[in-house]
């Protein structure tokens, strides 16, 4: 066997310190619909783009509509790449 060139060691007081925040964010005013965690959406405005013909003549299209979603957590915000 190869012998481990690194061990992982957790700290047990940082883990709980970061738990204790992560809860402290969902606390307070996040439960129930609509709140700051589930916001009632706007109504999508969907565009619909023909992308061709499929199979025993139906059509097929694509749907799409712009998201104004924004993760509750401020540090799920940064930007995403797609």
């Amino acid at each position: 066997m190869a012998p481990r060139t690194s061990v992982l060691r957790l700290d047990p007081q940082d883990s709980r310190r970061k738990l204790t925040e992560l809860a402290r964010e969902y606390s307070t005013g996040t439960l129930g619909s609509p709140s700051p965690f589930f916001p009632t959406p706007a109504l999508p405005a969907p565009v619909h783009t023909q992308a061709g013909d499929g199979p025993l003549g139906t059509h097929v299209v694509d749907l799409s509509f712009p998201s104004e979603y924004v993760p509750f957590h401020p540090a799920a915000r940064a930007p995403r790449r797609g």
